[in-house]
């Protein structure tokens, strides 16, 4: 027996694929792919940051400009407060400048009037008469009177006190009663005629009312 062993091969036919030349790829043309992608996304990246700079930016810049914007109205409505707050406090200052200019004509003119009206019209026994009636039922009475005011009653006084009621009166002269008032005191009360006092009552009465018109 034969040492030899045959082998029997079939043949196979074994076809290969050899790419195009433009199909093949090489290993820089995928470094070249790998640095575009890299580009890209930096690009992206770098745009990304632009954007969000850009809004944060824009927001900073409204909100700068708001609180400088707040800040002027608020200065501008100082100013404005302060110039009425002067404005007020010189109309106060005017406001009573002219009262008391009201007052002061007030208190010339009524001067004036009772002046010429006890040179016209009003006599001290008039005078005396209207008073007297204010205080009926006094017993002790006192009338202080402008030393020309006494002389002129002088002879008539008795006649003065009878006409009005009473039987106990004493006249007394003082310079500081002026010609034509009077200043009548007793027991329950006094009765202050002098022409400085009725203008004063006037004088009072004005800067009342004066105050009443203030508050409505």
């Amino acid at each position: 027996m034969s040492n030899v062993v045959k082998l029997s091969l079939k043949t196979k036919k074994i076809k290969a694929f050899v790419p195009d030349k433009d199909e093949i790829k090489t290993f820089s043309d995928d470094n070249s792919r790998v640095k575009e992608v890299k580009e890209d996304l930096h690009k992206k990246e770098l745009e990304s940051e632009y954007l969000k700079g850009y809004e944060n930016g824009r927001i900073e810049t409204t909100k700068l400009l708001e609180e400088k914007h707040s800040e002027e109205i608020l200065t501008k409505t100082k100013e404005f407060y302060s110039i009425l707050s002067s404005f007020e406090n010189q109309f106060k200052i005017f406001e009573n400048r002219y009262h008391k200019i009201v007052i002061e004509v007030a208190k010339k003119i009524s001067e004036k009037i009772i002046v010429r009206e006890l040179n016209e019209e009003t006599s001290i026994e008039k005078i005396l008469e209207q008073n007297l009636k204010k205080i009926i039922g006094a017993n002790d009475i006192t009338i202080k009177l402008n030393p020309k005011d006494l002389a002129v009653i002088e002879n008539d006084n008795q006649n003065i006190i009878k006409s009005a009621g009473f039987t106990k009166v004493r006249f007394e002269q003082s310079d500081n009663i002026e010609i034509g008032g009077c200043l009548i005191e007793s027991e329950i009360g006094t009765i202050d005629a002098r022409i400085k006092s009725q203008i004063n009552e006037i004088v009072k009465a004005l800067e009342n009312n004066l105050i009443e018109n203030e508050i409505e």
